[in-house]
């Protein structure tokens, strides 16, 4: 922040405001403040220009002539804190957040108490500004967003007065709010007026709930390259209309209850309307019409993008488009009509993958769409047979979608056929669900696939006989490889089977195994592979898809071939591919898994030198490739993206050029959740891809533990080294050494975002704000990065690059990296304090690096775990230290022992996060017998076992107590059951007895070094036996006992929870004389 008069007088309010609240501001300290900060409350108003982050605390006032919020800067108002300029401007880089209002224009009575009051002009030219009320205070108000700047957060919005001027721009700027009310001719695109929003070009207006138009009808005119998307629209009567005449386009993304629409028409006459529900997953209803017609201006189009939507009547003239279905919302669509269907043009549709539909027209229903029509509504049953009715033109359905006829009487497969061939236009080849086939019996997939039919829950034989036009069923049987050809489309949804007992070919097609939908609740299999071939022209798509807990799987492996393009779609679930992926011909292939957790095994084999692949990981999904990954230098990986974040596992990659690339977007500082990470090995450890790990990635290579870098990456910034996507941007973790391949290069730089250029070859780059990890235990004494075997490589570390180590051990050498050749370091990179350990025991020392050859190295030394840990005991500190002077610090060592204590003492389990715990776990676990009750217990156990077979023979005491038992006895009168302890004296016989066991105890005070445990116990069982008494004197016999028990820790330690069984026997034997008795027990106990 510049140190103008305004910003002193910021600092001015800040203090009083402090002072105010702890009610000490005195005439004294007024005095003193205002002689010291220019005069205090006599300071005037000047321009405030700011850089850094400034917080306006509640209570506080502040005003100034002009307002500049550069790159850089960030102004926070608190919910009762206020900020009045004449024009504030937010520039690119810059932000302003108010917790409750934005106001603009010269107050009258009344005005605003609180936020940020701009009296003439709120500029937004590519900063951001939030806030949850905008409000116009007079006409002349305005407020500008331009060039990719945003106001969002809204949650009202008052345009009774003032002007809002949205996009002009060479980027898109936004404006978003709740709900917003304005007349039917409120948002214009011919220039700034009074009480309306201006949408110039690349401006966007986001209406979150309900946009309210009033006045009667509605006709938006928006003209091309502006954007209004609503949740839904409410007019004034539900009688009127909205049409929408500008070549703009209008996105609909649905309500959370009610109908998104309460006017009788929405009609498209130029431009786009479309309706995407956003995943949010809600039926959106709606009685009304929907139209697609055409003007001079061009033909209207309506599409439905995503979600499922119902509407009334649809409704098709000119050269309008009805569009269902959008390949790229990577969702379904459906699109329900409860009453009548009119169409004018015969479905066409050019370029399916033509994102603006030129000479589209009709109704046409595009991959994964759906469209539910009445039977009645498209089909004339007058005839023998039934037609399509003349109302309605034919409809296109491409492969991969579906049109539904809701209400269909039973069909023969020969009279849907015609059906079929009477409804659908030419180019079909997608399917026509909602019929029921009256002859199925004995019907093969290709007899099906000639009535376009889509049965769901069917099982049918295929001969082998090629299919060319599109069909649906559960499964198909069959040992003959099915060819699906000339751009059709077969499913396998697997609802009641298996997907197939045979291979599948495709030729210029389309297959689907499974549904998203939550009905398809059970794994499936497809055994015999996939293969994927035809010409340069030829397109093939396979999408494997489910709910999100189910797991499909491809025995036999895919191949894709040929000389055109091959789709490989993985999607929810977690998908299995047994037999792996290869690539041939001269083929350009592309792998998406998008969402779920998905396993190739057998490797992937993208090495053919006429081939291309790309593998694109993203919406949070994970790809685990067992056997390797093989490319060629055209082969692309990419995780993460500009939306979502992806994980990738490969063990054993060999990429000879090819490029892997890592950016997801940051969530907040410090907040790791939404990075892509990798767990890659390449084959001989030698890196030969071209590996950006860019914006918000970790990757951690020689090892295929994904998450063991993010854990790092936590910890180091819990002990304040830094935050991440503040501080730290992009890591890379070294758990191997590592030889850079002369085709293979590194490029850590979180300031990389995709697309962006590959990585240089031969080339380590290691950029500001990057952090590399090295595993001290895995490197060992060999080097963690070394250049090339021609000593060509180039190394580079920038200033701000930080260095982490993991484990170690005192006086060991870390060697970094050597053998490359010309390279530079930045004076305060990889040393000093971006030079960090895991472990309090250890502390990191940077060596001298050597530009020739890029040698540099990291001398630890340990330091004495009883400075460290100062609650440890003197014995354990001992113990501790000889641990890291010997083996050192491992905490995935072999030794259980290493790995405890190499646990405790660092950072990402323990260690500096909580030394007292770091100290009481070592304690801990020296005492864990004691604490839980071990000795204790195993002594407790015998001592009840032996206490009732010493209750049968211990006669010289009386029969009453703690220990009550039950006898059954044998005397001169037969069986009896008496007394407690089988009567008052010796009797002679049999006796038979059962007593209860129990006990408990409760421990404290057993002191270990600094900290004090103890523990508390109880057992319970039951013991039973006979004996037998001789000449009222002599007694002998036999016992068995069995129970259980639980002793439960106290005190400092860490929580020990001992529970265990117990059981027993033993022989006792007693003799009595008058006053004098003798008794003798020996017995087992096993606990």
């Amino acid at each position: 922040m510049q140190f103008s008069q305004a910003a002193l007088g910021m600092l001015v309010q800040r203090y009083r405001a402090v002072l105010k609240k702890c009610r000490v501001l005195n005439a004294l300290g007024g005095m003193l403040l205002g002689a010291t900060l220019l005069g205090g409350t006599a300071l005037a108003a000047g321009p405030a220009t700011i850089d850094t982050p400034q917080q306006v605390a509640d209570g506080v006032e502040e005003e100034y002539t002009t307002i500049d919020v550069e790159n850089g800067g960030t102004l926070n108002i608190a919910r009762q804190g206020k900020v009045t300029g004449t024009t504030v401007t937010v520039k690119a880089g810059g932000a302003l957040h108010s917790a409750k209002n934005l106001h603009i224009g010269t107050p009258g009575v009344g005005s605003p108490g609180t936020g940020l009051l701009a009296t003439d002009t709120l500029i937004i030219d590519g900063g951001t500004v939030t806030g949850s009320h905008l409000g116009f205070l007079e006409p002349d108000a305005a407020l500008t967003i331009t060039n990719k700047g945003s106001l969002t957060g809204l949650e009202t919005l008052e345009l009774h007065q003032g002007t809002i001027t949205l996009g002009g721009g060479e980027e898109w700027s936004r404006l978003s709010v709740e709900n917003l009310t304005v007349a039917k001719d409120g948002i214009v695109d011919t220039g700034a007026a009074n009480g309306k929003i201006f949408v110039d070009a690349n401006g966007q207006l986001v209406v979150r709930d309900m946009l309210k138009l009033t006045d009667g009808d509605v006709n938006m005119a928006l003209g091309v390259d502006r954007m209004l998307d609503v949740g839904g629209i409410t007019l004034d009567t539900d009688t009127n209309t909205y049409t929408h005449t500008g070549k703009s386009n209008v996105q609909f993304s649905g309500v959370q209850q009610g109908t998104f629409f309460n006017g009788e028409m929405i009609e498209v006459k130029a431009g786009a309307v479309a309706f995407n529900d956003k995943g949010s997953g809600l039926t959106q209803t709606a009685d009304a019409e929907v139209k697609a017609s055409s003007t001079g201006s061009g033909p209207g189009h309506f599409r439905v993008e995503s979600g499922t939507w119902v509407i009334e009547k649809l409704t098709q003239t000119g050269d309008g488009l009805v569009l269902v279905g959008d390949p790229q919302a990577n969702a379904p669509a459906r699109l329900v009509v409860n009453d009548a269907v009119a169409s004018q043009a015969v479905g066409v549709c050019p370029d399916p993958n033509d994102s603006a539909h030129t000479n589209s027209k009709g109704i046409v229903i595009n991959e994964s769409g759906t469209l539910g029509v009445q039977y009645s509504a498209v089909v004339d049953s007058s005839g023998t047979s039934p037609v399509r009715k003349s109302t309605v033109a034919e409809i296109l359905v491409l492969a991969g979608g579906t049109l539904d006829l809701v209400g269909s009487a039973p069909l023969s497969l020969s009279t849907l056929t015609t059906l079929k061939n009477s409804l659908l236009a030419g180019d079909s080849k997608g399917t026509i669900a909602g019929v029921t086939v009256s002859d199925m019996e004995n019907k093969k997939l290709h007899e099906l696939s000639d009535a376009s039919v889509a049965l769901p829950d069917a099982v049918v034989e295929s001969d082998g006989t090629a299919i060319s036009q599109g069909v649906a069923v559960s499964g198909i049987t069959g040992s003959a490889t099915t060819t699906v050809q000339d751009g059709a489309g077969l499913t396998l949804t697997g609802n009641t089977s298996n997907f197939s007992e045979a291979g599948i070919a495709l030729n210029d097609a389309l297959l689907q195994l499974g549904s998203a939908a939550a009905a398809n609740a059970t794994a499936r299999t497809l055994e015999g592979g996939i293969t994927m071939q035809g010409a340069v022209a030829s397109s093939n798509t396979l999408t494997v898809t489910s709910g999100s807990h189910i797991s499909h799987t491809i025995n036999g492996g895919i191949r894709a071939a040929g000389d055109g393009t091959n789709t490989i779609s993985l999607q929810g679930g977690s998908h299995t591919i047994n037999g792996g992926i290869t690539t041939a011909g001269t083929s350009k292939n592309t792998v998406n898994v998008q969402g779920g957790s998905h396993t190739v095994n057998d490797g992937i084999n993208a090495s053919a030198a006429g081939t291309s692949t790309t593998i694109n990981v993203i919406n949070d999904a994970t790809l685990t490739v067992k056997g390797g990954i093989t490319g060629n230098a055209n082969t692309h990986i990419t995780v993460g993206n500009e939306e979502s974040k992806g994980t990738i596992i490969a063990l054993g990659l060999d990429m000879k050029g090819g490029r892997i690339d890592f950016d997801p977007p940051f969530v907040a500082d410090g907040d790791t959740s939404n990075a892509s990470m990798g767990g890659l090995t390449f084959a001989s450890d030698s890196v030969n891809a071209l590996m950006n790990v860019g914006q918000n990635s970790m990757v951690s290579l020689g090892s295929t533990d994904a998450g063991w870098l993010r854990n790092e990456v936590a910890n180091y910034q819990n002990l304040g080294h830094g935050f991440w996507g503040k501080d730290v941007t992009a890591a890379l973790a070294l758990r191997a050494p590592q030889t850079l391949d002369a085709a293979g290069g590194i490029n850590v730089d979180g300031t990389w975002t995709n697309p962006g250029a590959p990585a240089t070859a031969d080339t380590a780059k290691f950029a500001a704000k990057s952090l590399l990890v090295v595993d001290a235990a895995g490197i060992g004494d060999n080097v963690a990065l070394t250049g090339d075997s021609g000593g060509t490589s180039t190394l580079t570390v920038d200033a701000g690059a930080k260095l982490h180590i993991v484990g170690g051990k005192d006086n060991a050498t870390v060697h970094i990296t050597d053998g490359f050749g010309a390279s530079t370091k930045a004076a305060d990179s990889w040393t000093d304090d971006s030079l960090t350990t895991s472990s309090a025991l250890l502390s990191a020392t940077g060596g001298t690096f050597a530009a020739a050859t890029g040698t540099y190295s990291v001398t630890l030394k340990a330091n004495a775990a009883a400075s460290r840990f100062p609650r440890l005991s003197h014995e354990m500190g001992t113990l501790v230290d000889t641990m890291v002077a010997q083996p050192g610090i491992n905490p995935d060592s072999d030794n259980a022992g290493v790995r405890f204590v190499s646990r405790a003492v660092s950072d990402n389990y323990i260690g500096r996060q909580d030394r007292d715990k770091a100290a009481a776990t070592i304690e801990g676990a020296a005492q864990i017998a004691p604490v839980g009750a071990v000795q204790a217990s195993t002594m407790n156990v015998a001592n009840v076992a032996s206490g009732a077979a010493l209750n049968r023979t211990s006669l010289g005491r009386p029969r009453v107590g703690r220990q009550h038992a039950v006898a059954l006895r044998r005397d001169a009168e037969g069986v009896s059951l008496s007394g407690m302890s089988a009567g008052d004296g010796m009797k002679n016989g049999l006796g038979l007895w059962l007593m209860p066991l129990y006990q408990t105890n409760h421990v404290w005070g057993m002191e270990s070094g600094n900290f004090e445990g103890g523990y508390h116990s109880s057992l319970g069982g039951i013991a039973f036996g006979a004996d037998y008494t001789v000449n009222d004197m002599f007694r002998f016999g036999a016992a068995f006992n069995i129970g259980a028990g639980y002793a439960q820790s106290s005190g400092d330690f860490n929580s020990t929870d001992n529970r265990f069984n117990f059981w027993g026997v033993s022989l006792y034997g007693g003799w009595v004389y008058n006053n004098f008795g003798l008794t003798a027990d020996v017995g087992y106990t096993s606990n």
